[in-house]
């Protein structure tokens, strides 16, 4: 028995009251559907009938400290708790630097970690743990985490009988009877209801434990700008679900529930019908889902015409042991391609058995690379089905190491690829202009000669972007393969996680999870960067194009996610989905010749599908742009509703807008095509694909 005293008076040798009204009481807590996976690196959440008890288990890649703190929404608080009991057994036995402790959210500048003794690994013993401290509000917690912290490679936690009790040490019973910021509910994983048809009326509808069968719930709907659509209406709980039905024109909305502080996100916006365009991609995250989930996603992507994907593989949980592979993650290629969505595979850091020294808590330099070849070439037919391109390692310019030392792993992974049409990507570098010498280096010792694709990755404002293009183009600049496809591997604008700034993070991901969904102004400039940097790097010749990242995504006090914590759309997918209709398969024939007034840049398309002038102010703000000099059919703003034309110009927010123009009357001989981007699509186009250099023996730095 663990007891830890945090108190000075500490109430001792208690009693658990029956099984029945444990199970009665604390069903919630005990329930593995109720547990969300969160930890330094990926893990998994399950019920063991074996055990009888919640499973946690993860694997990691990197050296050093690991944890995981798997998360219980707790939204009715606990006034009147003053402990938690539980059972819990660690395994394998050996783990190493073992802690243990609990976290409760909600507690401000004061601390909600309690910590205790971890259990002996290999059996099961029981945590009795108090939490009375000066000041601290158990009315206020909304959240439970178990946090294990471990130097060992992998972990496996069971723990079962969770129990909150009062101080006559009586089981608690926790259950959601008032609604809360974080709610559990489910929409049954169908994230197409959330993508709506104009003018036609649509069913949203979500199941959650927190209201009672016939209270009346008011929700309100405000669209793109925040502006009300809807106000005051209500809906009642029936069978424990929430049901409505709307219907909208043209653009993005957002549902409010204020009884429960909950906003959904909505597009309205026709499929996209025409043929696929391989410029538009998406880093969708997807494999580690469920397999419904991944249906659901992958239907979300191809509605709106993306058929290009990226997706990240933990190596050390899919090889820990060399030759013997864990496929689970696998089956997302084989599901996504029958569906038809392909995608890049990529992994960064190395199972330990590779050898060499950790970097950072990372094992990204392996010792020995005999290993690898077979490994990759096992990977990718594994997931041939839905394969377009592999890329191994990421930004590694932002690391003290020289560049040219990563170029062995690059060699052997091109060795592995030799007999497959499959594109292989350059790891992706980050640094702009700083990155030169390690680019350089790279390219000095065959790095060009080794792959298909040079990436980039980029977060910055999207006037600075074709400057970023023509800096990497010009590094790559007298190789005969200079002027190779380019692919942005990822770009992005993230919104405020919206964490205290007395919450100290330990690590860039997990941890208490902020907002569920961003503020109105935040969204729309995370929208407005991440489809005008689409915008720029079709003008400038890019071939492939990955925002980043679809689902929700927390990182330092960043969320970089383009869906909400329930998976609902922001602004962000919304404006990228319309982005993808407005310019698919239309070239860039250059600048508008005047550039109207409260305007930055305005790029023209044209293709066998029209013609549109893309406007961008730079200023989520409304403004007025004249337009009186183009031969305009209609204009739309960035969320595709229609906009008004009303003496020669055009109002709208959100800082982006489109013109379509009339094909016919459009004389492209007057625009300005002296700009940088024509130049720079110019060299891209002008490029011959040239073979892969594959060879068998690797020099490695030592």
């Amino acid at each position: 028995m663990i007891t830890t005293k945090l108190t000075r008076c500490f109430l001792a040798g208690a009693a658990l009251l029956g099984a029945v009204v444990l199970r009665a009481n604390t069903a919630l807590l005990n329930d593995a559907k109720n547990w969300s996976p969160m930890g330094s690196e990926d893990m998994r959440v399950a019920w063991s009938d074996a055990e009888g008890a919640l499973h946690f288990q993860a694997a990691f890649s990197k050296a050093g400290q690991h944890s995981i703190w798997p998360l219980v929404p707790l939204p009715a608080g606990m006034a009147g708790a003053v402990g938690i009991r539980f059972e819990m057994k660690l395994l394998p036995e050996g783990l190493k630097d073992l802690s243990c402790r609990v976290h409760f959210a909600d507690q401000g500048a004061l601390s909600g970690q309690f910590s205790f003794p971890p259990p002996a690994p290999g059996a099961y013993q029981t945590v009795d743990l108090r939490f009375e401290r000066e000041g601290f509000d158990m009315a206020k917690v909304h959240t439970l985490q178990v946090v294990v912290s471990t130097t060992s490679p992998a972990i496996d936690c069971y723990i079962r009988n969770i129990a909150v009790f009062n101080a006559k040490n009586e089981v608690m019973q926790v259950a959601r009877e008032d609604p809360s910021r974080v709610m559990k509910l489910t929409t049954g994983d169908n994230l197409l209801q959330f993508h709506a048809l104009p003018d036609q009326p649509q069913r949203i509808e979500f199941a959650t434990g927190h209201f009672a069968d016939g209270q009346a719930l008011s929700y309100d709907i405000t669209d793109y700008t925040g502006a009300a659509t809807v106000s005051g209406a209500s809906t009642v709980v029936a069978d424990g679900r929430v049901a409505i039905s709307v219907t909208l024109p043209r653009g993005y909305y957002e549902l409010h529930f204020p009884d429960a502080d909950l906003v959904f996100g909505l597009t309205v916006l026709e499929p996209y019908d025409g043929a696929p365009d391989p410029f538009f991609a998406i880093e969708g995250l997807i494999s580690t889902r469920s397999e419904e989930r991944i249906r659901q996603t992958v239907a979300v992507l191809l509605r709106a015409g993306i058929r290009s994907n990226r997706e990240w593989c933990n190596y050390a949980a899919e090889e820990p042991v060399q030759g013997e592979y864990k496929v689970e993650r696998e089956r997302f290629y084989g599901i996504a391609g029958d569906m038809g969505l392909k995608s890049i595979f990529c992994f960064n850091d190395f199972p330990q058995w590779y050898g060499g020294e950790p970097v950072n808590g990372r094992y990204v330099m392996p010792r020995h690379l005999l290993g690898l070849v077979p490994s990759v070439a096992g990977m990718l037919d594994r997931r041939a089905a839905g394969l377009e391109a592999f890329h191994i390692l990421n930004e590694y310019d932002a690391r003290s190491i020289p560049g040219e030392a990563h170029l062995p792993i690059i060699k052997a992974a091109a060795y592995a690829m030799r007999d497959r049409d499959l594109l292989m990507v350059a790891a992706p570098f980050c640094r702009g202009e700083s990155a030169q010498d390690c680019v350089r280096a790279g390219i000095d010792n065959g790095l060009l000669d080794s792959i298909d694709v040079f990436a980039f990755h980029n977060y910055g404002a999207p006037e600075k972007l074709v400057p970023l293009i023509q800096t990497y183009r010009d590094m790559l600049a007298g190789h005969p393969k200079g002027r190779l496809p380019m692919w942005i591997t990822e770009c992005g604008k993230p919104w405020s996680r919206g964490l205290d700034p007395s919450v100290q993070l330990s690590r860039p991901h997990g941890g208490p999870l902020g907002k569920l969904h961003p503020e109105c102004d935040e969204d729309m400039l995370s929208a407005l960067w991440i489809t005008m940097k689409g915008v720029e790097a079709r003008a400038a010749g890019i071939a492939k194009y990955f925002p980043f990242t679809m689902p929700f995504f927390q990182e330092n006090n960043n969320n970089f996610g383009m869906m909400d914590y329930h998976a609902t759309p922001l602004r962000s997918l919304a404006a990228y989905m319309l982005s993808v209709q407005q310019l698919a398969h239309k070239d860039y024939v250059g600048d508008w010749p005047t550039l109207p007034a409260n305007a930055m840049i305005c790029r023209v398309f044209k293709g066998p599908n029209g013609a549109v002038a893309v406007i961008y102010t730079g200023d989520i703000r409304e403004q007025t742009v004249s337009i009186a000099d183009m031969p305009a059919t209609g204009a739309w703003s960035i969320d595709g509703r229609p906009l008004a034309i009303a003496d020669g110009a055009i109002r709208f927010a959100g800082g982006l807008a489109y013109v379509g123009l009339d094909a016919v009357k459009l004389y492209t001989a007057a625009l300005n095509m002296a700009t940088a981007a024509m130049a720079l699509r110019r060299d891209a186009l002008s490029y011959e694909r040239r073979s892969r250099v594959a060879t068998p023996v690797v020099y490695q730095f030592d």
